[in-house]
């Protein structure tokens, strides 16, 4: 380990026992940082980075510390195997620590809290490696901008938690990080980002007590060896419980970031949320121990494990994890790939409750092989709700409205002319079945339109409508015929009034949220060359 003396700025390697007691700096990087060459080649002073460090030091100094550790200038950068080396060393550097201090260069003297959201809005409440920088250390104290003391972790516990959704007793270093489920550690990174996509893995080493090597490169694949090498120390199945806006795409049991584990936890189908603080491990797995499963290990043919599990109505599945949630089954839904012969985790948006212990005669045990990841872009968690919105466009001769909507969703007649509701994502269904109706003078024609849920998009496809049958049946078809292949996010109808219906879903300037577009042209604006130019002359045209 190399350490900045206090008062002359000269570094000095150290080993095992004859490592002295030291302050250690957490902070935010800004420009013109002082490097290891730096301090090499004593061209340093000239740099604003120099200014925290020296602070640093005169603060150690009046704590009676000789010595300092600062990542700016401690680690050789320039040599791979000491980054490696440091970075799967760092949690026992900070925990080792006489003291950590905080400097937040975004928080004015002398008191936050005359305007509190200064100090809740630091940037280094944001960042990955600061998180283990907050939790490994006894002893933290918080500077301002100008190094005065804001407070300390146990001074100021209450805010940070609020700030951080890290319990007290993790904190306050009362209860063990081993005490606690692998999902809600990974929330407590959910709202951090780092500069190099592989460092928000990296920045959690310590968090789970992972030594692993360095692969900067690799991108998302870091999160998922992370993962894996979580899952060959310890056996918790609260890591498969992430959530995503992708409702109903079909993915691999991990994901690729932290971001996934929410901190409020992860949505129920059937409403409200299940706090990762309050899962707890079966009594039937705590009382026979991992030998009553086969635990998940990791094989080049995918993850393979015992999984109590259910078939549904629609050929998925409900896997038990062995956690209960209020005394009920927390389960996550899998869908089997008959080209791979694989399972694939579906309906990532939420998760099921599923009864209590007493409902597990109704599963059966057998050894899954399981995908692991899937290389598929999964939108991240940024709101809660989904718009479900129609616009109708008419023509003068011919009048375009809803007649029936399946499953009911409390459509409304906006201000803005358009047909919408908001959704909750955890109960947001798979498919909208609509009747849509033209008249024509005392001409009536009636087509189905069914939109589905892609990820945070809207697709669509056209039926015909067909007197008398329930639109529910057409919901439960579309959800046997999955993968549905011949979706789009366009599609075109042409009535027998050689009028055509177009369909199409589109995102609104400056919005993630896509809304739903139904309007009606005449024949000889269809089939215009400069109309078919527009994307719609390659789509199938049905008649009805």
């Amino acid at each position: 380990m190399r350490l900045l003396n206090s008062t002359s700025f000269e570094l000095v390697e150290f080993v095992g026992d004859s490592i002295p007691p030291y302050a250690i700096l957490s902070h935010t990087w800004a420009s013109e940082e002082v490097t290891f060459s730096d301090l090499q080649q004593r061209e340093y002073e000239h740099l604003q980075g120099f200014a925290k460090l020296k602070s640093c030091c005169a603060q150690a100094v009046q704590d009676g510390l000789e010595w300092a550790w600062i990542d700016t200038c401690c680690i050789d950068k320039s040599s791979s195997a000491e980054l490696s080396e440091a970075i799967n060393s760092m949690y026992l550097w900070y925990k080792n620590a006489d003291v950590c201090y905080v400097y937040l260069y975004d928080v004015p003297p002398p008191d936050p809290f005359v305007d509190e959201h200064l100090f809740q809005n630091a940037r280094w409440f944001t960042r990955g490696w600061c998180l283990q920088e907050l939790i490994a250390p006894r002893e933290v104290e918080f500077y301002a901008q100008d190094w005065t003391e804001l407070g300390t972790k146990w001074s100021l516990k209450q805010a940070i938690f609020d700030i951080t959704s890290i319990p007290i007793a993790v904190l306050l270093q009362k209860k063990h990080l081993g005490h606690f489920p692998v999902a809600q550690r990974m929330s407590w990174a959910s709202k951090r980002n780092t500069t190099r996509e592989e460092d928000i893995a990296y920045c959690l080493l310590g968090i789970f007590d992972i030594n692993m090597p360095l692969l900067y490169g690799e991108g998302r694949r870091a999160f998922i060896r992370l993962q894996e090498e979580i899952m060959r120390r310890r056996v918790d199945y609260s890591i498969f419980l992430w959530q995503s806006t992708a409702l109903h795409s079909t993915t691999g049991l991990l994901c690729d970031s932290p971001h996934y584990f929410p901190g409020n936890g992860v949505a129920i189908r059937s409403g409200g949320f299940c706090k990762y603080s309050d899962i707890v491990a079966s009594k039937i797995f705590i009382e026979n121990g991992p030998e009553y499963v086969r635990p998940p290990e990791v094989t080049p043919r995918g993850l393979e494990m015992t999984v109590h599990n259910k078939p549904l109505e629609d050929g998925s599945r409900l896997a038990w994890i062995y956690s209960t949630h209020n005394d009920g089954l927390v389960c996550i839904f899998l869908s089997w790939s008959q080209s791979d012969h694989k399972y694939y985790r579906t309906r990532v948006g939420y998760i099921e409750i599923a009864g209590n212990e007493g409902e597990l005669e109704s599963f059966q045990t057998e050894c899954m092989r399981m995908a692991i990841f899937t290389d598929l872009s999964i939108p991240r968690i940024p709101r809660q709700t989904l718009d479900f919105k129609l616009w109708l466009k008419s023509t003068a001769e011919e009048q375009l409205s809803i007649l029936d909507i399946y499953p009911d969703c409390n459509l409304q007649h906006r201000q803005d002319g358009s047909y919408g509701t908001e959704l909750d994502l955890a109960a947001c269904p798979e498919f909208f079945v609509v009747v849509f109706c033209v008249e024509q003078g005392s001409l009536t024609h009636r087509f189905v339109t069914v939109f589905s849920l892609f990820h945070v998009t809207w697709s669509c496809k056209i039926r015909k409508f067909v007197p008398g049958e329930p639109l529910e049946d057409i919901a439960k078809e579309m959800r046997k015929a999955r993968p549905r292949g011949d979706d789009s996010d366009r599609v075109i109808l042409r009535l027998p009034s050689s009028t055509y219906v177009t369909v199409a879903s589109k995102r609104r300037a400056r919005s993630s949220r896509h809304y739903l577009f139904v309007s009606l042209i005449p024949e000889s604006f269809a089939t215009d060359p400069q109309y078919e130019r527009g994307g719609l002359c390659d789509i199938n045209l049905l008649k009805i």
